[in-house]
């Protein structure tokens, strides 16, 4: 007889493969070169379906490596999940940007600095100057960073857990522990910035409109989600153990968060245009001056032509 895990991991190998499908429907339709959010989005539903199948495994001939790699999958599900909102949030965030160009009082520093390796990097993703919008879109790149982090460190922590050594165990508690603390951190930066979008929703392309419904409705059903891996891993109540805990509190507050977020993801991707990313705001900190002034030969910017009001006349 199926027990409660077996039958929740059984119910995400018949249900996945199909959203799995539709979403590389969206990824042929879409492409894939700046469409990362769908692409995280197939990431997560690859690890789920995974999952799925080493916690049958884990249930059925519970060796060390079947029983790691669930704990192992089990941990980082939410990560490329997060990434994926925050993907999506980012393309909205980008398609309403305004980048401004250089200071003509140091555009000449600004066509040095951008072309020192690694310097160059910093600088301009850090003194570009653009609109809240695009300084947004790099928070979220950097938010993106911090998930990675957290990522690691579920692998890391959920590895030394499964171990027979009782220091190994202690310190893959505490290492699982700090990827959540991160991992929070990160949810309420993205909740952050997707209300900071919201405030904007009128002047947002109608396509990208239903992107940002999406994340929005996203975010409460992603905060249920990120509570029951807090009192999974902060607390001792038996109901939330990862392992042997309540199917129907992993159900409530995990698996159907999960499976609403990812069909909500799929379906705006079946229903939105093809978008291709804007310029970065980092090329444009390499524009030099002379696009203000007129470009140099065989500049693949024309010259601005002399109006009747211009100065240049």
């Amino acid at each position: 007889m199926l027990n409660s895990q077996e039958s929740i991991a059984i119910a995400e190998l018949v249900l996945y493969p199909f959203v799995l499908v539709a979403i590389i429907f969206v990824l042929i339709r879409h492409g894939t070169k700046t469409q990362t959010g769908f692409v995280l989005l197939a990431s997560f539903t690859v690890v789920r379906l995974v999952g799925a199948g080493f916690g049958i495994a884990a249930v059925k001939n519970p060796t060390k490596s079947n029983i790691t790699w669930a704990a192992i999958l089990q941990a980082v599900g939410l990560s490329p999940l997060i990434m994926s909102s925050a993907a999506l949030l980012k393309r909205v965030i980008d398609q309403t940007s305004t980048h401004v160009r250089s200071d003509p009082d140091t555009g000449k520093v600004n066509s040095i600095l951008p072309r020192i390796p690694i310097v160059g990097l910093f600088y301009r993703m850090i003194n570009s100057r653009a609109t809240a919008s695009a300084r947004r879109s790099r928070v979220i790149q950097t938010l993106q960073f911090g998930v990675t982090i957290a990522f690691v460190l579920f692998i890391v922590g959920a590895t030394r857990e499964t171990s027979s050594s009782s220091s190994k165990r202690s310190s893959g508690q505490a290492i699982t522990k700090a990827g959540l603390v991160v991992l929070v951190a990160m949810y309420v930066i993205l909740v952050l910035l997707a209300a900071m979008s919201a405030s904007e929703f009128d002047g947002i392309p109608a396509g990208e409109k239903r992107i940002l419904v999406a994340v929005l409705l996203a975010m409460p059903l992603l905060a249920v989600r990120v509570l029951w891996s807090i009192l999974s891993v902060f607390t001792h109540i038996h109901t939330f153990s990862g392992i042997n805990g309540s199917a129907a509190a992993r159900v409530c507050m995990a698996v159907l968060e999960e499976f609403i977020i990812v069909v909500m993801y799929t379906l705006v991707g079946l229903t939105t245009s093809r978008y291709d990313a804007p310029e970065d705001a980092m090329l444009e900190a390499q524009i030099p001056l002379s696009r203000h002034l007129g470009s140099p030969p065989n500049s693949p910017h024309p010259t601005p032509q002399p109006t009747q009001n211009s100065p240049f006349r």
